[in-house]
């Protein structure tokens, strides 16, 4: 349920909210099958070790600490965004821990389906960076992957602001909030611009993926080839928006019903959840608040009673519909209101009969 954060009138008889609102909502809620983004961040709390081990170096301890690395600086080829302040980078690592390789795998699969990028594409470790702010490294880029994914393993430091720009549209994350224990990424497609900020204090620790495309995928996936349904759900909600706030006779107000959510736990999950997460971001842009609800709907009406069968017939008058949202709640599951009822009664039907020429 989203709504403007302006006064609501009671009176649901706006034309142009039946006309296109509610019906070009629904479509475009619907459209949405995946999530697909430019650029995605994230966290993990309580990361699993990957047991790091450079060749001629040794291991690499987590988390890190200053001393465990002196100025070693080395020439490698791979993203000049990444190693723009980068005082160490190596391609020649392992993981000592199999738990720790397969949970950056997993991680590796989360990510691209936070992207959005097609099954039959490929991902691997390729780079590890360690940055810090007097670093002056700065090799040239040079590589064919389509996407890269970026994860910023333990390392306590400030700064290094990462920011991505695609189309017009700007996105900014920091790593330093969760640094010193836990673990953060973040990943775009090739064809976004990024910019990385130094790092001011400490050191930044950061394990690069690079994501190929496969030998049988057809087509060629980026920033530009994805989107569409997010970017008709964002032209939907900004022309009712536009419609709200030009006076136009429109509803405030909308609801659409979830499949994955039951009773009043309000959780959602698989495509609902992916839903959500889009429509959020959107009204977050637009002034709408995003809410949940459990709703419950009554009908009162006529219908007759079949002695035969013994059970009523299908209820063909309804008179009167009340609607109960018996709880709300933001998506933090922070509460809101509980029991707030709507009653509405049906409009009446003129009949109008035509008979030998007359009507009455």
């Amino acid at each position: 349920m989203a709504h403007i954060s302006e006064e609501e009138s009671d009176d649901d008889s706006h034309i142009g909210y039946e006309d296109w609102v509610k019906p070009e909502l629904c479509a475009a809620i619907e459209g949405i099958t995946r999530d697909e983004d430019f650029a995605v961040f994230g966290t993990r709390m309580n990361p699993v070790n990957p047991g790091l081990r450079v060749s001629g170096y040794g291991d690499i301890r987590i988390p890190l600490a200053d001393e465990h690395f002196g100025p070693r600086p080395s020439f490698v080829v791979g993203p000049a965004q990444l190693l723009a302040h980068c005082e160490n980078a190596w391609t020649c690592f392992g993981f000592q821990n199999p738990s720790g390789l397969a949970y950056i795998n997993e991680l590796q699969s989360q990510v691209a389906r936070e992207l959005g990028i097609r099954s039959g594409h490929c991902s691997k470790p390729t780079l590890l960076l360690c940055s810090q702010v007097s670093s002056t490294t700065l090799p040239s880029q040079s590589d064919d992957s389509i996407a890269t994914m970026v994860f910023c393993l333990p390392s306590r430091h400030l700064g290094g602001e990462i920011t991505f720009n695609s189309n017009g549209e700007t996105k900014a994350f920091n790593t330093d909030q969760t640094s010193p224990f836990d673990l953060s990424y973040f990943a775009w497609y090739s064809d976004v611009n990024v910019k990385l900020a130094p790092v001011t204090s400490g050191r930044r620790l950061l394990l690069v993926c690079s994501v190929y495309k496969g030998h049988e995928v057809v087509g060629f996936q980026n920033a530009s080839t994805i989107g569409a349904s997010k970017k008709e759900l964002q032209r939907v909600v900004t022309t009712w928006q536009r419609s709200l706030r030009s006076d136009q006779p429109c509803s405030t107000h909308f609801a659409y019903i979830l499949d994955s959510v039951k009773g009043l736990e309000l959780q959602v999950s698989g495509l609902d959840a992916i839903r959500v997460r889009n429509l959020h971001e959107i009204c977050q842009k637009t002034g709408f608040r995003l809410l949940l609800a459990s709703m419950e709907r009554q009908v009162s009406g006529i219908c007759e009673y079949d002695d035969d069968l013994c059970k009523y017939h299908t209820m063909e008058d309804e008179l009167e519909w009340k609607v109960t949202l018996k709880c709300i709640v933001e998506l933090d599951g922070t509460e809101v209101a509980r029991d707030v009822t709507k009653r509405r009664p049906m409009k009446a039907v003129t009949a109008v009969e035509h008979t030998s020429g007359e009507t009455r």
